[in-house]
């Protein structure tokens, strides 16, 4: 369990309490939609026969989904794995050949179908150049008049690779299938192939195919004067001209293709320095930490004080493998990953790997008397202390995954700007009040001091999402106030003097001009909740989100062993292939 699990969603959650639709960066007050009053206005509200009997309905409703979860767990026998190098599976109806890989991506299925489809063509004298197409991701371009070469050139290959073909129109593929299988006469007027070898996972929990690993063949034009014109738009433009094929290499994560030279210069909207992720993390079930943990919370006082030392937040339920196989899986420009504990390390952690370090507090505290802590806002301020730390730098809670593809750009501006979620949720306006929680008395004292910096206020909470930071801007809030900085470190569980110091860095760079508000789909689910197994349901069948949250309730009525098994049985099929930092 993550060290630092609030969020800005820790106030008043609306009912349902699971939304996860993008929220539109409002500040808009619960049930003022006309929707809402809509239904009220017809139903009655509250104690009218028709809204009661809807609210029945409603519980009924969830009563029989329960039900079906329960019975699928008892008939449903999770598949045996296969040490076979290739698997039949059925998709759509139709039968399709794929590579079983246990540690696969997106990115590596893309770069080992772009070095299949490119030694292909070159065997078969079929000429082509690379077209960048975002991060780790590249088209293969030939002429229209190639088109069928190019095809029995990819035929030629399936004894040895699984590849598969389809017909890419308007963002989708049609007529999949083995490229030895493929019909000539799908070319006629298509401007595009998309190739991919399938991937699945020993469990064939998940399919790495066509819109997650897909490789596109463009078919260009040849028009007159010799310009070739592109039959999809572009980065770079409609046509090339012969001038501007002059002929060069372009690199992708290792490969060489054959390229030309204006295509091979960085873009002006690529991000070209290093991002690093660090992670907070601390494993509550090790039974020396835990003595630690006991022997310094004796006598904690009440209050939102003594809700920071609860068991609840330092719960581990695995999350932390499964947020690095979605990094591993959605973000490889990542360069370093740096994993703060308190002297722990999983147990499946590669600590081996060159781009993974295990940092202790004692690494980045300046005074090791102030130690053990228990408080993340105290970790979080001195993060920027961590030795070979890149200035761009992302931070994870290790309830934070990634749910998609996700671009660096979606982080930080090509030069170095942030990008920050604001929430709809408000912190509220005057001093701290007994009755406010811990995220609301820090962001009032944050507020204090961003007025004081900047002669501005904050009245916003943010997203639980990755929060990009600079390290620069770290440093320099920690010399402005140094003692507040000092304060919360020796903190040893959350205090109401404390401050946050990840909100602030992100307020203080926007007033500063160094960050800016950005939008990403999002999700934020409670874990425990009768609605959560359906919210599950829904992201592991669309995939729709670029962020989710998988947050735990403080509910003492929650029961860990069924938040444990669907977060597992939900977690397994998501992100299935192992990341490179598991053992």
């Amino acid at each position: 369990m993550t060290e630092a699990s609030d969020s800005a969603e820790s106030g008043v959650v609306p009912d349902p309490a699971i939304d996860l639709e993008p929220v539109p960066d409002t500040v808009a007050r619960p049930g003022s939609t006309k929707l809402t009053r809509g239904l009220r206005w017809v139903t009655g509200g509250p104690g009218a026969r028709v809204y009661e009997f809807l609210q029945w309905c409603r519980r009924v409703g969830w009563w029989f989904l329960d039900l079906g979860d329960a019975l699928g767990g008892l008939v449903t026998r999770a598949p045996s794995p296969t040490d076979e190098p290739t698997k039949v599976i059925r998709v759509a109806g139709r039968r399709m050949r794929a590579v079983v890989v246990p540690d696969a991506s997106p990115s590596s299925v893309r770069l080992r179908t772009t070095a299949v489809v490119a030694d292909a063509l070159t065997a078969a004298g079929v000429e082509f150049f690379a077209l960048p197409d975002g991060i780790g991701r590249v088209r293969i371009c030939v002429r229209s008049g190639d088109a069928v070469g190019a095809l029995d050139a990819l035929a030629s290959v399936v004894a040895s690779e699984p590849l598969h073909v389809g017909v890419v129109r308007r963002d989708r593929v049609l007529g999949v299938r083995g490229a030895d299988r493929f019909r000539r006469r799908r070319l006629r007027g298509a401007r595009a192939l998309r190739v991919v070898i399938p991937a699945v996972d020993p469990h064939t929990r998940m399919l790495l195919a066509m819109d997650e690993a897909g490789v596109d063949v463009e078919l260009w034009r040849v028009l007159g004067g010799d310009v070739w014109g592109a039959p999809l738009a572009n980065r770079y433009g409609p046509n090339l001209r012969p001038a501007a094929r002059v002929p060069s290499v372009l690199s992708c994560d290792g490969l060489d293709l054959p390229s030309f030279e204006e295509l091979t210069v960085t873009h002006v909207d690529q991000v070209t320095f290093p991002i690093d992720v660090v992670y907070t993390w601390v494993n509550g079930d090790d039974p020396a930490w835990r003595d630690r943990m006991e022997r310094h919370r004796t006598g904690v006082g009440s209050g939102h004080t003594a809700q920071s030392a609860s068991d609840a937040r330092f719960t581990d339920f695995d999350e932390l493998r499964y947020s690095l196989r979605s990094i591993a899986a959605y973000a490889p420009w990542i360069r370093h990953v740096w994993l703060v504990t308190d002297d722990q390390t999983p147990s499946w952690l590669r600590t081996d790997c060159p781009d993974l370090t295990v940092v202790s507090h004692r690494d980045i505290w300046s005074d090791t008397d102030e130690l053990p802590v228990f408080n993340s806002h105290a970790i979080e301020a001195n993060l920027s202390r961590i030795e070979g730390l890149a200035e761009h730098y992302i931070y994870f809670n290790d309830d934070v995954l990634l749910g998609r593809d996700i671009s660096p750009t979606q982080f930080f501006s090509p030069g170095g700007v942030i990008r920050f979620y604001p929430s709809s949720a408000q912190v509220g306006l005057g001093p701290p009040l007994p009755a406010d929680g811990a995220p609301s008395f820090a962001a009032k004292n944050d507020r204090a001091l961003l007025r004081e910096a900047t002669q501005s206020i904050q009245t916003q909470k943010l997203w639980h999402t990755p929060h990009a930071q600079r390290r620069s801007i770290a440093t320099e809030l920690i010399e402005r106030f140094p003692d507040a900085f000092a304060a919360t470190s020796r903190s040893r569980f959350r205090d109401p003097t404390d401050i946050a110091p990840v909100p602030l860095h992100l307020w203080y760079a926007y007033r500063t001009g160094r960050a800016v508000p950005d939008f990403l789909a999002y999700g934020y689910i409670i874990l425990g909740r009768r609605s959560t197994r359906r919210a599950l349901r829904r992201l592991r069948r669309h995939r729709h989100l670029d962020v989710f949250c998988l947050n735990q309730s403080d509910n003492p009525g929650i029961d860990p062993a069924r938040v444990r098994a669907d977060l597992e049985t939900f977690l397994d099929a998501y992100f299935p292939f192992k990341s490179r930092w598991e053992s």
